[in-house]
């Protein structure tokens, strides 16, 4: 095993102590077995020290995401200024909420597609090479992440909350909070996803396509109130951006709010619940929407993992190779 590549010559792997391999040059079945003189833990604390200092030393990037957080933060704010208790503008309020969802979605899903791709090429090296194991990666990348996401999603979550006018009460603001980064968590994952499967040219193309169709399912049957038909709550429960939206709407609406300010002689969405029936989220439980995230979380990130490890293999490295073989001889004949 050399700079990530595998040495066939039998004689050099029987050499390794280390690895034991089991190849068939017929088929190109390989079966690895792979040990390391570090444990698991010591792998995960090192690569962890190591993507922290990185993501530390990187200034441009954080500069980048504290220019955009606030930017857009104060955009957002600014259009949806003082509408949070007006209850002429209930839709408009609901509106801003679903803004501040796709915020927090592609602003997670973004980074992983378009820079995974390229971390790639590294870890298919050291990986290979036996510097540390793919569990201990995969976790410390994952924790690595998470100070950046909680900090500033916590200072675009607050400058938005602020500035729409919503009510200024702690477990609401922080309800609003926690659904607006649970999305963002499970739109990383998702993004996770499509950058190890794709490189950052058809990632960029992907990541957007396969997010807009649950974008649109979260919002099906959202308006019809309590006369949803079946079919539209079954497309509508595969978004997890679905759970998110009523998580956040029911931080906002819930929770026995009092009735909104009515400038008008007679304001129909002044009482809140009326705009929860009215949106199909009436009798919905705060906890259910966080523990169906929870799922989603799961989900994204063991299908990351095993999109990961099958990557790295070298079943996936034959079975590429051999593809690209047939299409050149293909067209060769031609």
């Amino acid at each position: 095993m050399l700079n990530g590549k595998l040495n066939w010559r039998p004689s050099l792997i029987e050499r390794d102590p280390h690895l034991s391999c089991d190849v068939s040059r017929n088929n190109l079945d390989v079966k690895l077995k792979v040990t390391f003189d570090s444990t698991g833990f010591q792998q995960f604390y090192v690569l962890l020290s190591r993507m922290l200092l990185q993501r530390i030393r990187n200034k441009t990037a954080l500069f980048l995401q504290v220019l955009y957080n606030v930017g857009v933060s104060f955009a957002v704010g600014s259009i949806y200024y003082q509408k949070g208790n007006d209850a002429e503008s209930s839709f408009t309020n609901f509106r801003f909420l679903l803004i501040a969802n796709v915020c927090f979605l592609y602003s997670n899903m973004i980074i992983p597609t378009l820079c995974f791709p390229h971390e790639l090429k590294l870890i298919q090296r050291e990986y290979l090479n036996r510097w540390y194991g793919l569990k201990a990666y995969f976790m410390a990348y994952l924790i690595a992440n998470i100070p950046g996401q909680i900090i500033f999603g916590s200072i675009f979550a607050t400058i938005i909350y602020v500035m729409s006018g919503q009510p200024l009460e702690l477990h609401r603001l922080l309800l609003f909070t926690i659904f607006a980064m649970t999305s963002g968590f499970v739109s990383e994952g998702h993004g996770m996803v499509v950058g190890t499967i794709f490189n950052e040219v058809n990632g960029a193309i992907v990541g957007p396509a396969t997010i807009a169709p649950l974008l649109a399912m979260s919002v099906i049957g959202m308006g019809y109130g309590t006369s949803v038909k079946p079919f539209m709550k079954l497309l509508r429960s595969l978004s997890f951006m679905r759970y998110s939206l009523v998580g956040m709407s029911l931080s906002i609406f819930g929770m026995n709010r009092q009735d909104m300010d009515c400038a008008a002689t007679y304001c129909y969405h002044q009482d809140p619940k009326i705009l929860l029936r009215d949106l199909g989220m009436a009798g919905d439980s705060i906890y259910v929407q966080f523990l169906v995230m929870a799922g989603f979380y799961t989900f994204y990130r063991v299908a990351a993992f095993l999109a990961l490890r099958y990557r790295l293999s070298l079943e996936f490295s034959a079975r590429l190779h051999a593809l690209v073989h047939r299409i050149l001889r293909r067209k060769s004949n031609y």
